[in-house]
């Protein structure tokens, strides 16, 4: 495994993300940094968690018929608890909005959308089939229509397999289950090893705590192998 603090580049709308760690060791940052350098045109969060903090300005979106809410180039949905849009059904729907207005937004002729969009889902396992069912549509299915998925969990075994299948960059943090852990090995091929992995751990409980964190690129735009690299600082390329 390479091991340097290189720069990330922020991801093109094509290329889809999987985020991986524990709580609190860094993958959220990572995301907000990654988002806030790629200056897309418009970015929703999910944010089935209620605590997303991406860089601001944002719009907080509570209703999935908000529409004139959606129109802001950075947006939190964070529907109320209790609510129709707190539900299964609900985040799907508004899952399937997207997915449909980009189908609508594409211009086949020129080959582009004239509105592409970030769709970046804090935790993948706390959602419901239904929105999950839709989550993976996106991921297989809306790629060359400029819809961009990133995807944030703790347990990538979990993971439903479609949106494992299409990742194309992995950025991993300590895991919390070897299962999850081995998991991540199999995308590496041979390039990366367990122990290796163990030692994010240790340095997430150094004091202060540091957040070294793994890039494991499976395809790119522009063509290459495999790559394995330690990234032992958060630096990201505008």
């Amino acid at each position: 495994m390479e091991q340097r603090g290189a720069s990330i580049n922020a991801p093109d709308y094509v290329e889809r993300l999987l985020l991986l760690g524990k709580n609190g060791t860094g993958k959220s940052e990572l995301t907000y940094a990654l988002e806030a350098a790629g200056n897309y045109r418009q970015s929703v969060y999910f944010d089935i968690k209620g605590d997303c903090t991406p860089r601001p300005p944002f719009n907080v979106v509570r209703k999935g018929d908000d529409r004139w809410g959606f129109r802001a180039k950075r947006v939190i949905y964070r529907p109320a608890p209790g609510s129709f849009w707190r539900t299964d059904p609900g985040w799907a729907q508004v899952l399937e909005r997207y997915f449909n207005t980009a189908a609508r937004e594409f211009d086949h002729k020129r080959r582009r959308s004239r509105a592409p969009v970030l769709l970046i889902i804090p935790e993948i396992i706390l959602f419901g089939p239904k929105a999950q069912k839709v989550i993976g549509d996106i991921a297989s299915g809306a790629r060359n229509l400029e819809v961009g998925l990133w995807v944030e969990s703790q347990r990538p075994r979990r993971i439903p397999v479609v949106i494992r299948s299409e990742a194309w960059r992995l950025y991993v943090f300590t895991l919390g289950y070897e299962d999850d852990e081995l998991e991540v090995l199999k995308y590496a091929k041979g390039k990366l090893t367990l122990a290796q992995l163990r030692e994010l751990d240790e340095a997430s409980a150094a004091r202060p705590p540091k957040h070294p964190f793994i890039e494991v690129i499976l395809r790119s735009k522009a063509g290459g192998g495999l790559s394995v690299r330690l990234c032992p600082e958060l630096d990201i390329a505008a």
